[in-house]
């Protein structure tokens, strides 16, 4: 998928990604984007690696489950996360758990 075996075990081990990579890896979260990346790149898999991914990913999107929270409350949150030094998504994400 453009990332190299050497790249992933040095991310694997904590090595940071350079920032374009990292975005890509961030999209990847999504079945639905690392489905469109292997559209378009489904010569570098076999028929049956790519069969099996795909279902792999059926699976996750029957899985995941999305919240949709107002612009302006994101915003707020997300500039709370800064202060704190973390990442807004998973800032948002334990908010959410803590009043659970």
């Amino acid at each position: 998928m453009g990332i190299g075996e050497a790249s992933i075990a040095r991310y694997e081990t904590g090595a940071l990604p350079e920032k374009s990579l990292s975005n890509m890896i961030m999209l990847l979260k999504d079945p639905k984007n690392m489905e469109k990346l292997l559209e378009k790149n489904e010569d570098v898999l076999s028929h049956r690696e790519k069969a099996r991914l795909l279902r792999r990913l059926k699976e996750m999107s029957e899985r995941i489950k999305t919240i949709t929270i107002p612009e302006e409350l994101y915003k707020s949150l997300e500039k709370k996360s800064k202060i704190e030094g973390k990442n807004a998504d998973k800032f948002v994400e334990d908010v959410l758990k803590e009043l659970l």
